[in-house]
């Protein structure tokens, strides 16, 4: 679920932050939270490769912190294409992060268990898309918006740190492989 952070933050917290803090218009505010969704879609078209070069541990990994650091970074930054950028790079990130994770889950299940495996996957999602905006939203409250993505990007840390033993796995059986 925490591909689901990155999402939640654009569609929620993303345009107040545009608005109130780096003062864009409606316009512009609507061309940066486009790039998130472009960057996506270019980004699933070289997927295979990518997972192929890397594997799918590493590659999920290093999405999971990159993208835990563009959210971090958006704070930071008040200036329009500073923002653009990390968008977009968020966006990337985002676009390969989701597919591949269902692609791991339904992959981890049995053939008859897949449908079950892909739903709680769904499910797991859907709880997100409720409880992390009332989270982000109480953080925001209380420490302000710039919270609220801190709060997604630790999220995702943690995240990620569950990956690191099976990152590391996934890397020593291919050593073991090659050689």
């Amino acid at each position: 679920m925490p591909d689901a952070v990155p999402e939640i933050l654009r569609t929620s917290f993303l345009p107040i932050y545009l608005g109130t803090v780096v003062a864009l218009d409606p316009a512009w505010t609507g061309y940066v939270l486009s790039l998130f969704s472009v960057a996506g879609l270019i980004a699933k078209t070289v997927l295979p490769r990518v997972v192929a070069r890397f594997g799918r541990m590493v590659l999920l990994f290093t999405i999971t912190t990159t993208c835990a650091a563009t959210v971090a970074a958006i704070p930071l930054f008040h200036h329009r294409i500073a923002i653009a950028v990390i968008t977009l790079l968020m966006g990337a990130t985002f676009g390969l992060g989701r597919p591949l994770s269902m692609a791991m889950a339904a992959n981890s299940s049995d053939e008859g268990d897949m449908g079950m495996v892909v739903g709680l996957r769904i499910a797991g999602n859907r709880f997100a898309d409720f409880v992390f905006p009332v989270t982000f939203g109480g953080v925001a409250a209380l420490t302000g918006i710039a919270g609220a993505f801190l709060s997604g990007a630790v999220l995702m840390v943690t995240g990620a740190a569950f990956l690191w033993r099976p990152m590391h796995e996934e890397r020593r059986d291919s050593w073991q492989e090659d050689a």
